[in-house]
């Protein structure tokens, strides 16, 4: 073998991966498994991520829907799939840290993902209708319900949300007995609201700003600890008096257990590094969104409190009890 020839072939061989090293990742097409379907501010987040993660992969990453069973479906799909990162589940708040709490989903979250980052959060706003609910701040608010216990009737989305909990933070926490009327979707609670058949809700800004700047609804206050760029003029729960008070939903980002730290942080720092684009922040403040970013580390310390938070709040309304057949 001449030497030019050796010199070629150890070149070659350098070149090429040995057999225990693994493509960069992703080296293959990723799904984003949503428990919802398309149209809301989570598959639009969803979609958002998703094609900012293709552009700096060089990689498809598709959403993919799995609907049903309080987030369950998509939850289990993701848990049992190969730990690879081919497949993520982005998740509500709800779907980790309440349904868990209130219903036997067939999996457990907490032993059978691994966090990723949370995305982004977002708050509730207390709205009212002004000609059903003499009320104009959360003290006048919190007299009026004292006044009248079980009177006012508030909507949210489904049993146990976290909007639904939002109101019932608030009771506790205020001492008021409000009469809750549960929705299938937050829109019905909105039509009902507009409509006079109900007097409050917990919502979203986004789904009811329109109707607070036509004067249909009036915001009472925020479920942030910091007002609402949305929504500047009015105060946070919280600053309003109720010492202490918050509630948000946020969107997190998980896979199954034994996916690699190394993809658990290159999927963290990529996704931040979308939520940081100005036009991806302009369209997430747009709907009412704060992006986050949390890195790994610190997403299991977060999550952890979210549940013994809700816990409290499902333990102390006897929520699961109430949902028993």
């Amino acid at each position: 073998m001449t030497a030019l020839l050796r010199i070629a072939i150890f070149a070659l061989a350098a070149a090429l991966p040995s057999a225990g090293q693994s493509q960069a990742y992703p080296d293959k097409p990723v799904s984003i498994v949503l428990p919802i379907g398309g149209g809301g501010g989570t598959d639009i987040l969803a979609r958002l991520i998703a094609a900012r993660l293709g552009t700096i992969w060089k990689q498809s990453v598709v959403v993919d829907y799995k609907i049903g069973g309080q987030g369950s479906i998509a939850g289990k799909f993701v848990a049992r799939s190969r730990p690879d990162g081919a497949t993520i589940l982005l998740a509500a708040a709800g779907n980790i840290t309440i349904s868990p709490l209130i219903s036997d989903l067939g999996y457990d979250p907490q032993k059978e993902l691994l966090p990723i980052t949370i995305l982004a959060s977002a708050p509730y706003v207390l709205v009212v209708n002004p000609d059903k609910v003499a009320a104009d701040t959360i003290k006048s608010f919190i007299d009026l319900a004292k006044a009248q216990p079980g009177k006012i009737s508030w909507g949210s989305s489904t049993i146990g949300s976290p909007d639904h909990l939002a109101g019932e933070l608030f009771q506790l926490m205020t001492g008021t007995k409000l009469n809750h009327v549960p929705y299938k979707q937050a829109g019905q609670a909105i039509v009902d609201i507009l409509g006079g058949h109900i007097g409050a809700g917990f919502l979203t800004i986004p789904s009811t700003l329109q109707h607070i700047q036509r004067g249909q609804m009036r915001a009472l206050g925020v479920s942030d600890t910091s007002r609402s760029n949305l929504l500047p003029s009015v105060p946070t729960i919280d600053e309003a008096g109720v010492n202490g008070y918050s509630m948000l939903t946020w969107y997190g980002m998980f896979v199954p257990i034994g996916t690699s730290p190394a993809i658990i942080q290159k999927v963290a720092e990529d996704s931040a590094l979308a939520l940081k684009q100005d036009d991806v922040k302009k369209k997430l403040a747009d709907l009412g969104f704060d992006p986050k970013g949390l890195p790994p580390s610190e997403v299991g310390a977060f999550i952890k409190a979210e549940v013994v938070k809700y816990g409290k709040v499902v333990s102390a309304t006897g929520i699961r009890e109430k949902l028993a057949p």
